[in-house]
């Protein structure tokens, strides 16, 4: 039996610092979940994540500190049986105050959300893309905070009833000379000082652009394509072995990189490395194929302010100049024509001839997402989605006879 009656400041300080943050993480999911989807909204998501998984360290710590340190000696004025049942109240609200934003963690990492804790360091993955994961764990999550909800209005309820009993159990873990009110007062304060200030950074993006017609986009960015012909093809003719083959890219998400891909292509080669002038690219990408790993990302992509699948399903990529850089290395200036916008976008690639029959591409090439239109309106400007995207290619080929 310890000596002391009042938990130690440091255990008074990660209780109401702990009890803060939970409210605060219960606040701002709330209120991004009842958001219209934009860039804010994922923001104050980010906020979300970020606060959870600092209760989780946090709830650790206070773990292996209660676990160390003895808790003071029992109040008088409880039963043998209240104390007992006060004790396990405590260890089962430990348990579940861990396994909320543990279940969040899980199930951001199933989700394939990646991101980092306010924005200082990346939180890493527990696991990959899972949906069948993804799903329970958004029902556990959901459950266990409606558990820990009812767990910490039992206690917050106990507690002030013993509090007017006249036995002190609220008291000793309040600050030394501060009563109730001005200590409610306080965190309240500040938790509502904190939901302010994380709404107003989530919806302060810089100003954005309206959804607006395409053809004027295509107004502004659109590029002379009068150059760009099939011209001669005098090179070979290469086709693609589909199954070996791959369309994909980089982008980023709060400087967190993601990939994604295309499932659908068809690449048009005659390339020949003697005979540039000769050569030609001519691909078609069915735009609606592509996939991020990601349910939530991906229930975007058709809307009008993305890839709109609605009116544009098909991107070209079209190439007539090739220039020759190293050994083996090789630079096509093409055009890309995706969502009615037509810009030039060159690509490096590597040209390798395994045998007289066979051959490999792989190249690269930097786009800027703004300069055609994907993620217009409000995610124009929100530097959260990245502008440039990295596209990779990586192609099998047979000469065809």
């Amino acid at each position: 039996m310890t000596s002391y009656t009042s938990w130690s400041r440091f255990s008074k300080s990660m209780h109401w610092l702990i009890a803060m943050c939970i409210f605060v993480a219960a606040m701002l999911g709330w209120i991004a979940h009842e958001s219209a989807m934009s860039p804010g909204k994922l923001q104050l998501f980010l906020w979300h994540k970020s606060v959870g998984i600092t209760v989780l360290g946090l709830m650790c710590l206070r773990l292996v500190w209660r676990l160390i340190h003895a808790a003071p000696q029992d109040v008088s004025g409880m039963t043998a049986q209240e104390l007992k049942l006060a004790n396990l109240g405590h260890w089962v609200l430990y348990a579940f105050a861990i396994l909320l934003p543990l279940s969040g963690w899980i199930l951001n990492s199933a989700a394939n959300y990646p991101f980092r804790w306010f924005g200082l360091f990346e939180i890493p993955m527990l696991m990959g893309p899972d949906k069948d994961i993804q799903t329970a764990a958004t029902r556990a999550h959901w459950t266990l905070f409606c558990i820990l909800a009812a767990l910490v209005a039992g206690h917050v309820v106990m507690a002030f009833k013993h509090h007017l009993a006249g036995i002190p159990l609220l008291s000793r873990m309040l600050p030394e000379r501060l009563g109730i009110v001005p200590t409610l007062a306080f965190l309240l304060g500040l938790s509502a000082a904190w939901v302010g200030l994380a709404y107003t950074m989530s919806y302060s993006t810089p100003s954005s652009r309206a959804n607006q017609d395409q053809s004027a986009g295509q107004a502004v960015t659109q590029e002379s394509v009068s150059g760009v012909s099939a011209g001669a093809k005098t090179a070979p003719l290469w086709v693609m072995d589909a199954e070996s083959s791959s369309l994909t890219f980089i982008a980023t998400y709060d400087d967190i990189e993601f990939k994604g891909g295309f499932s659908e292509f068809a690449p048009v080669i005659n390339f020949d490395a003697t005979d540039l002038a000769g050569s030609i690219f001519d691909v078609s990408i069915n735009t609606t194929t592509v996939d991020t790993d990601n349910y939530d990302r991906d229930e975007l992509l058709p809307l009008t302010d993305w890839f709109w699948f609605e009116k544009y399903q098909e991107a070209t990529y079209v190439a007539t100049s090739f220039e020759s850089l190293e050994s083996g290395q090789y630079r096509a200036n093409g055009i890309l024509e995706l969502k009615g916008v037509s810009k030039s976008v060159p690509l490096e690639f590597n040209w390798e001839v395994v045998d007289e029959n066979t051959a490999t591409l792989v190249g690269t090439a930097v786009v800027n997402r703004r300069d055609f239109a994907i993620g217009d309106g409000g995610w124009f400007d929100d530097p959260t989605v990245g502008y440039e995207v990295k596209v990779m290619v990586d192609l099998m080929l047979t000469q065809s006879n």
